[in-house]
């Protein structure tokens, strides 16, 4: 995993992204697909809201994805997907090591959910992170939980889907930086794709179901 974990920390430092293909072996991706279909199956899912802890709306002009919050547990079973798990701790390890990013522990500051985005879903361009609304501080990034958790600094999506058509599935996540498109990627089964949260991107409308993990590593508080 030392190459995987430089190649992210080296990507991230140049460009501020890193797209990872063929991540998990064959055995720990399927019962990672086999976890996230089971929370659609048995309607563990519900539809995305925005907005901060104390604003949560649900618009449908904005984001029409659905989504179920997951705890350690559904990513770290002994049967199935600890792998996954254990990788994105080890990366979270090695970027503190490396880039001094101070990033809280995900077993006790976990936020990861699953995203499905039915066929004609999208989610407009926006952050994962919020601008602070102290004056003295304006351009302070913040998402803070009520228990005062630190910002988002890394975001991170598994992508679960067989067989994606580029030509016709559509989908993709567009990466911008300062307005211009910085990046396109197709949702293609066993890619991960990590990026400073504070980037604007977006979902472009998906043509077909669409399934990810989203996880996020946030700065200590």
């Amino acid at each position: 995993m030392d190459i995987f974990f430089s190649q992210v920390a080296s990507d991230l430092t140049q460009q501020g992204y890193s797209h990872i293909q063929d991540l998990l072996s064959p055995e720990n991706l399927k019962n990672i697909q086999t976890m996230a279909q089971g929370f659609i199956t048995n309607n563990l899912i519900t539809p995305a809201k925005i907005g901060t802890q104390e604003s949560l709306n649900q618009n449908i002009n904005i984001r029409k994805d659905w989504t179920a919050w997951l705890t350690p547990q559904d990513l770290n079973t002994p049967e199935n997907t600890s792998s996954y798990f254990n990788l994105i701790e080890g990366l979270k390890n090695y970027l503190n090591q490396t880039l001094f990013l101070n990033l809280d522990q995900i077993k006790t500051n976990f936020e990861t959910h699953l995203a499905y985005y039915p066929t004609g879903a999208f989610y407009k361009k926006h952050q994962d992170v919020f601008q602070s609304k102290n004056p003295h501080r304006p351009s302070l990034i913040l998402n803070l939980t009520p228990d005062h958790q630190g910002p988002r600094v890394i975001s991170l999506v598994l992508y679960l889907n067989k067989n994606w058509n580029k030509n016709t599935d559509g989908g993709e996540l567009v990466i911008y930086k300062k307005e211009a498109i910085e990046k396109i990627i197709y949702p293609e089964e066993n890619t991960l794709i990590c990026f400073f949260s504070e980037y604007f991107h977006e979902v472009k409308t998906a043509h077909r179901d669409r399934l990810s993990i989203t996880a996020w590593l946030r700065e200590r508080a």
